[in-house]
């Protein structure tokens, strides 16, 4: 399914109601530069056989909300290319990730470059051996976002990738409050906020 809906610019919107995608090996830019569409229903996708995910939203910019953590089935296991999955998806405010599991991934450069509306991502389930040999991933991010990670060691590599002089990161955000890192600084409270509601 590569570049199924590539360039589909006037797109609004699109039923995949009864598409099957159980043996679905790659989906790379599937739905790239569908600048027009608002949202998408992936609730019937099944994608456990997924390896390729690179670019599959990019250039979506009229995307208000993908809410990937409500499909059971969509779901990241044994993927291994995430390269700009999310590039210039700049309407969307909010990406819940809570679900995705990036043990098998070995590269995810750019996924979130040019979300310039993001303001908070959760992505507490990221491992930090995949996110520490990605440099580009946290590029080009609005500097007042929030980003919800645990299980972050003190001299983790991400920390120095996330001082672009954000407001907070939310590392053990929900599953501990107590051990938050000295990274966190002022809105922690806010933060916390932002994270819990970003995991339900």
């Amino acid at each position: 399914m590569a570049v199924m809906f590539y360039g589909c610019s006037s797109l609004t919107s699109l039923n995949l109601y009864q598409f099957h995608t159980t043996e679905v090996t790659d989906m790379t830019a599937m739905f790239e530069y569908c600048s027009s569409l608002i949202s998408l229903d992936l609730s019937y996708f099944h994608t456990s056989n997924v390896k390729y995910m690179n670019a599959m939203f990019s250039g979506c910019s009229s995307l208000t909300s993908l809410d990937l953590h409500l499909y059971n089935n969509f779901v990241t296991n044994n993927v291994h290319y995430m390269n700009h999955m999310f590039y210039g998806c700049s309407s969307l405010t909010s990406l819940n990730l809570y679900h995705f599991v990036i043990d098998q991934v070995v590269e995810i450069n750019h996924m979130f470059y040019g979300c310039s509306n993001l303001e908070y991502i959760n992505l507490n389930n990221f491992n930090e051996n995949n996110l520490d040999k990605n440099d580009n991933m946290f590029n080009d991010l609005p500097e007042d976002i929030v980003i919800c990670l645990k299980e972050i060691k003190t001299e983790s590599k991400i920390l120095s990738k996330l001082n672009y002089g954000k407001t907070c990161y939310s590392i053990d955000c929900i599953d501990d409050l107590n051990s938050k890192q000295n990274k966190l600084t002022n809105n922690d409270d806010e933060c916390n906020e932002k994270c819990d509601k970003s995991s339900q």
